[in-house]
Parts: C-alpha cells; structure tokens; sequence
C-alpha cells in the first residue's frame, strides 16, 4: 500500500510539473491579486490535494508525532516542555529584523529567491495572506507528515525520510535561486524538528505561515519604501 501511494505521489508530482510548463501561462504583472492568487490555487492542488487524500486513507492525529516518529522525536526532546511563547517572540523578532534588513536593501533586490512582487492594493494583500496560509498547511501535511510516513514506510529510517523530505522541498523551490533553495531546504529542517519535538503539526503550521507572510507581505512592503 505504502508503495504505491509513494508511486502515486511521485508520478503525481512529475505530471503537475509538466502540465505546468505545457499549459500554465506565467503571469507578467507581479504583486497582484491574480498573481498570488495563482500561487495558492498552485500549492493547494499540488500539496494540498495528496497531502488530504492521504491524511483520508491513513489517518492522521496532527496533535502528536505520527507512532513511527516517535523514536527520532523522543530523542529531540518530544514530551518535554516546549517554549512556544519564546518561540513566537523569537519569529517576531525576526520578521522584525528581516523587514529592516529589506528596506535597507530597497526594492528589486533579493532576499531569498526572488520575491512574487508587492502587493500593491487591499486585495493582493488578502490573497497574498491566503497564500501564506495555504502554503503553511498544505506544505507541512505533505511534506512533514506524508512524505517521510511513507519513506518510513517503505523501510527508510525516521531521521534519513526526514532529511530526505527537507531536501525534496528545497529542490522544490528552485525557482527561487540558489540562495532560495538553501533558505527552504534548512526551512524544511527546521519546521521538521519543530513538529518533532513540539508533537504538533498545527505549530508548525502556524510557523511556517507566519514566515510566509513575512517573506511575502512584510518584507516586499518594507522594500517598497525605499523609493
């Protein structure tokens, strides 16, 4: 069965990658609301979709470490204490920082990868918004629980289908440059650990979404000042 899906899910990618270099027409004005509009339809039906018939067909507890995981988490610290207030000063902080360093760069500069542009009325911002929220639940059900499930599955170790799923999403994200692959690939690692340590998937969502609407909402507009 974990076979299979794996197969599925492999072929699945490759097709949505294809279908999207025959068939998917760029949009030349960026920082719209039909731009970013784009990109959440995007990651929804490409993570999103998989990432929920596969939560249907296995099941899935997003307030603990999937059983499988448990051993790499109890080695991370899972069961222990978890400072998620000190961790959400500390992403404050650093959305604070980031928006400095941003306009200190000024516009058409980049910052990990480059940006979907800035969103120039109230409703790119709100789709914009929905981009991050998207991005942030359908990315981590797929890649920090069913991918490296079903690496496990097939006869992975935790740690090695975890390392392997925070690679596969930095390659993912080749479109951003060199810089925007590292930046993710650690992203990835660090959304992986956090989920680990922390039992809950619903955290690192909520992380993974408060840096994407830094890196697409605050740091494009602390840009744009610098004009």
């Amino acid at each position: 069965m974990s076979w299979v899906l794996l197969l599925l899910l492999a072929a699945w990618l490759v097709g949505r990658r294809w279908w999207q270099r025959r068939f998917g027409q760029p949009v030349s004005e960026r920082g719209s609301a039909a731009h970013f509009l784009r990109w959440s339809a995007r990651i929804a039906i490409t993570y999103g979709l998989p990432a929920v018939v596969g939560a249907t067909l296995l099941g899935i507890d997003l307030n603990q470490p999937e059983p499988k995981f448990l051993p790499l988490a109890q080695q991370l610290g899972y069961g222990e204490t978890f400072p998620t207030g000190l961790l959400l000063i500390g992403i404050a902080g650093g959305t604070v920082i980031g928006a400095v360093i941003a306009w200190w760069r000024g516009p058409g500069r980049r910052w990990f990868g480059p940006p979907l542009g800035v969103p120039r009325t109230i409703g790119a911002v709100a789709v914009a918004l929905l981009l991050a929220a998207t991005a942030g639940v359908a990315e981590e059900l797929f890649f920090r629980w069913l991918v490296p499930l079903l690496l496990v599955r097939v006869g992975l170790d935790v740690a090695v289908a975890f390392a392997a799923s925070a690679l596969m999403f930095g390659w993912l994200h080749r479109y951003q440059g060199t810089a925007g692959v590292v930046a993710t690939t650690l992203g990835g690692a660090m959304f992986g650990w956090l989920y680990l340590v922390s039992g809950s998937l619903p955290l690192a969502m909520l992380v993974h979404v408060l840096v994407d609407v830094s890196a697409l909402v605050v740091r494009p507009w602390a840009a744009s000042l610098r004009t």
